[in-house]
């Protein structure tokens, strides 16, 4: 009897860990939501001394975090208690399984997302230049655009040069600058990729937590 305990706690219940899976995604995307109609309900672009764009973004990355935890957590919970298990390192497993099987699910909808955007993107300049081919006309017009855009700029160009030195001291400016924007680049991967790394980290815990709290108690085990 006890063999047979002992094998149904060692068990994967993939039902259970697929509805916890739901639960995390459909509370994600409730909380995602009130947070947006929340956060630009509350900004006012005229008073904020925080520029808007700077302010979301600290907001979103605080509100993401959390809602993030939350829904892990009821997630991993779900799955244990599903399950009918009593051992913690079982509810555990299931609550990090489904933490799992939501990033994956979150990385496949952001890749099929970005996808359609690019897929779109391309799909509109094919459009654009079927449409150029098929109309000589307006090839013409805007050849002829680019044109007078390009003899504008070299007639502005002179105006805008020192009146010492050339290029050749203004080539070193322009590689400190473009040295600059990708340290600032990098710099700002960088960040990105240990927020997500944290984010990632804390909604584990969390799922495993949830596991560990959502497993039936009616018999102590482990």
């Amino acid at each position: 009897m006890e063999t047979q305990v002992t094998l149904k706690e060692n068990r994967t219940i993939w039902s259970a860990i697929f509805a916890g899976t739901v639960i995390t995604l459909v509370i994600q995307i409730t909380l995602a939501l009130l947070g947006i109609g929340i956060g630009f309900s509350t900004i006012n672009p005229a008073t904020e001394a925080v520029p808007v764009g700077m302010a979301l973004g600290i907001g979103s990355v605080i509100w993401w975090l959390l809602i993030s935890i939350v829904a892990l957590y009821f997630g991993g919970w779900t799955a244990s208690r599903l399950a009918g298990i009593h051992s913690r390192l079982s509810g555990m497993m299931h609550g990090l399984i489904t933490w799992g099987m939501t990033s994956l699910v979150m990385v496949f909808l952001f890749t099929s997302t970005m996808g359609a955007v690019l897929s779109g993107g391309f799909g509109l300049l094919k459009n654009a230049g079927q449409i150029l081919s098929s109309s000589p006309e307006l090839r013409q017009q805007l050849q002829s655009q680019i044109e007078q855009g390009a003899q504008g700029g070299a007639m502005q160009q002179p105006q805008q040069q020192p009146a010492q030195g050339g290029p050749q001291q203004q080539a070193p400016v322009t590689e400190e600058r473009a040295r600059e924007i990708g340290q600032t680049a990098a710099n700002s991967a960088a960040s990105a990729s240990l927020g997500m790394f944290f984010v990632m980290l804390l909604g584990g815990v969390a799922a495993a937590l949830g596991g560990s709290a959502g497993r039936s108690k009616t018999t102590a085990a482990m």
